[in-house]
């Protein structure tokens, strides 16, 4: 299956889901982008935008993000968000290529990411 026919299926999915519990609450996809290219990230994030959706893919490694970020960016509006567990050392690259930390592990790192 294609990465578009992928999340057509998905989207489809939370419509349903939606019309079954009688509700039309905002409901935004976010793509795990877990060892994707950086061709199928922006294809990725095409695709959500083409159908209406807000471009936010996850990654879960500061490297995934950082190698991915330019393709991504190119697609208006994408949101690049840090998914996995988030490494202190890392912290300077992840605010580099990420709009949003989602995960984290601890006061400490809490802190150093204010910094």
């Amino acid at each position: 299956m294609s990465i578009e026919s992928n999340i057509l299926q998905v989207l489809e999915r939370i419509d349903t889901a939606q019309s079954h519990y009688n509700t039309k609450s905002a409901v935004s996809l976010e793509i795990a982008a877990k060892t994707q290219t950086a061709d199928k990230c922006q294809i990725a994030a095409e695709t959500l935008l083409k159908y209406g959706h807000p471009p936010i893919l996850g990654h879960n490694h500061v490297q995934e993000a950082r190698e991915t970020h330019d393709a991504i960016r190119t697609v208006p509006g994408t949101q690049i968000h840090f998914i996995g567990s988030l490494q202190s050392n890392k912290i300077s690259t992840a605010l580099q290529c990420t709009d949003l930390v989602e995960s984290v592990a601890s006061l400490s790192l809490i802190e150093k990411l204010e910094r």
